[in-house]
């Protein structure tokens, strides 16, 4: 088999010294600068064209943006302090913005704010970058101190981002490795349903929940917010304040995003196909709050429910899932999630009737019974495993008490193995 690219990123604490740092926030402010300037600009020159009755706006990407920033240099020489490429790689991200806009994949850009989005800038010349196994060299920064903990990267480099969250500088570093292109061997199916009470419900009738801000941290994130809000804006104590409200929120960012990829990680490895539904977050997390000529109703309940729907970052979490089932060569799907709560996976009867409470299940015509979010999950699996050509022969893991009721030929026409209701049968799935 051929052998395939794979693209990795391996991130790291830097120490700074006080001249590197002071030269990353130039940098990080200069890239921000940049950025906004153009945004502004590309919205300007949209305008002038449309009140001209002009349909379109052609010739405003990165090419013509990019020129433009000798004259922004001139006008403004401290731009000139940091990396030429660093403020490129701003108006490219700019422009990345916009295609992804018009597209229809992301909402309208929009600038970069000094209190709230983190300070960045990237290398993207592997010529101009040395790694070794302590110092990382950037240009104009020189030699850079890595918190690497002998952890090996195997590949080339192909670009550096440096990025400071939480008071905190780290650097992302991206490799290009030529790896054996993945062989399937684990034949094991399951099915995931995403909700509110439990992050993650499986068909094997297991449940994984994400450890987001609990009541007390919520409590104390409220204070440090208010004693940030009682200083004078520019003030050494206002920064201070931010900066605790910064590292504490950072705190819960990085408790999560550990939560996301160990869990991802194990049940990537541990089946080889798997399904999950597909979520329309923005549609689904939409304000309630509505006009004053119409206002919403239970807006307050309405906005609990869309902080539930985001704080575990589903959309992160499934496509950790989508990379790591390719990189391991398994099998990925999304389905509809419409009614998968309503259906059995035994005798296919949808009623609304079928889910009497919110976390128990139970059907009307056949008498199944089960948690709600588990039977949605093997819902799920058995319509990923009918929209995907490959998956004949593929063995299932579902909760023991389905295994002894009758099933129609059409719901699922492979054979059901018989998994355990907790933990995840990697030995079964070898087996098959």
């Amino acid at each position: 088999m051929p052998n395939i690219l794979r693209l990795k990123a391996y991130r790291y604490r830097v120490n700074f010294t006080r001249e590197q740092e002071l030269l990353a926030f130039e940098a990080g402010h200069a890239c921000r600068w940049v950025y906004n300037e153009a945004y502004i600009y590309r919205e300007n020159m949209y305008r002038l064209a449309k009140s001209a009755g002009a349909k379109g706006l052609k010739g405003m990407g990165y090419v013509h943006l990019a020129s433009l920033l000798s004259d922004w240099k001139d006008a403004h020489p401290w731009l000139a302090r940091a990396p030429h490429h660093c403020l490129q790689q701003a108006l490219r991200d700019l422009d990345g913005a916009y295609a992804k806009f018009f597209k229809g994949e992301t909402g309208h850009p929009r600038p970069r704010k000094k209190d709230r989005d983190p300070l960045r800038f990237r290398f993207p010349d592997p010529k101009q970058i040395a790694l070794d196994d302590e110092y990382l060299d950037l240009p104009k920064f020189g030699r850079v101190k890595l918190r690497r903990h002998g952890r090996a990267m195997p590949g080339k480099l192909k670009q550096v981002t440096v990025k400071q969250e939480g008071g905190r500088w780290s650097v992302s570093i991206l490799m290009v490795d030529e790896v054996a292109a993945p062989v399937r061997e684990n034949r094991t199916a399951i099915g995931i349903d995403a909700g509110v009470k439990n992050t993650l419900s499986l068909s094997s009738g297991e449940t994984f929940n994400a450890p987001v801000m609990t009541e007390p941290e919520a409590r104390r994130l409220r204070r440090l917010e208010r004693q940030a809000a009682r200083k004078m804006r520019g003030s050494s104590r206002h920064r201070c304040a931010l900066l605790r409200v910064a590292r504490f929120r950072q705190k819960i960012t990085n408790r999560l995003s550990d939560w996301r990829h160990q869990t991802t990680t194990r049940l990537a490895k541990n089946h080889g196909f798997i399904a999950v539904e597909k979520l329309a977050l923005r549609n689904m997390t939409r304000s309630a709050r509505g006009t004053v000529e119409a206002p919403g109703r239970n807006v307050s309940a309405k906005a609990g429910l869309n902080r539930a729907l985001l704080e575990p970052g589903l959309g992160a979490v499934f496509s950790q899932l989508e990379y790591k089932q390719r990189w391991l060569g398994h099998v990925f799907e999304r389905v509809e999630p419409a009614f998968s709560s309503q259906d059995c996976p035994c005798c296919g009867h949808r009623d609304a009737n079928n889910r009497p409470t919110r976390d128990r299940f139970r059907c009307v015509k056949c008498s199944l019974e089960g948690p709600a979010d588990n039977i949605a999950g093997i819902n799920i699996l058995h319509r990923g495993l009918a929209q995907n050509a490959t998956a004949a022969g593929w063995a299932v893991t579902v909760r023991r008490e389905l295994t002894e009721a009758p099933r129609p030929a059409n719901l699922l026409n492979v054979p059901l193995n018989g998994g355990s209701d907790s933990g995840i049968p990697v030995k079964a799935a070898h087996a098959a």
